[in-house]
């Protein structure tokens, strides 16, 4: 999904969507997504040996950028926005393993998502860049989906009565 569709979802309220969960009595359930800026990401991307400007950590919701490096998706190249420095280091790394021309270290640049969405609406110079959400988070959703599915119906044996 490109941002500004993503952007078009957070703006305007959407028409109600068929829910894919009910809970034990029956009764339809969804799931709500918030964004919310990880208080800790400076410290990791630090950690990570990312070069990152102290000035950055004043960003609202921070999404990272590793100039030079450009993803697959939907057919085409796009510039990747990370929520988690750690997937942007394992992107990094997958990246200069197949391209040897890559310098062993990004040059990272921390930018403040609101302000790229209000850019991508304004402009078509940031139509090329995809937001990437953390593998972290994703995992999370998926387990929560999981742990919602209703378990198989058990399978008895026959009983036995003595």
């Amino acid at each position: 999904m490109s941002a500004a569709r993503g952007f078009g979802f957070l703006t305007v309220s959407t028409p109600a969507r068929t829910p894919r969960y009910q809970n034990d009595d029956g009764v339809d359930e969804m799931m709500d997504f918030k964004l919310e800026p990880d208080m800790h990401s400076f410290q990791k991307a630090r950690r990570l040996g990312l070069d990152v400007s102290p000035a950055a950590a004043n960003t609202d919701i921070p999404v990272f950028y590793a100039e030079g490096l450009e993803v697959k998706r939907d057919g085409g190249l796009v510039k990747p926005l990370f929520m988690d420095p750690a997937d942007l280091v394992e992107a990094w790394k997958k990246a200069t393993a197949s391209n040897p021309d890559m310098p062993a270290e990004p040059t990272v640049k921390v930018f403040n998502m609101p302000d790229v969405i209000v850019a991508m609406e304004l402009t078509d110079e940031f139509n090329q860049f995809g937001f990437f959400a953390s593998t972290e988070g994703a995992e999370f959703i998926k387990q929560a989906r999981d742990a919602r599915r209703p378990f198989p119906k058990p399978r008895l044996g026959r009983m036995w009565a003595f």
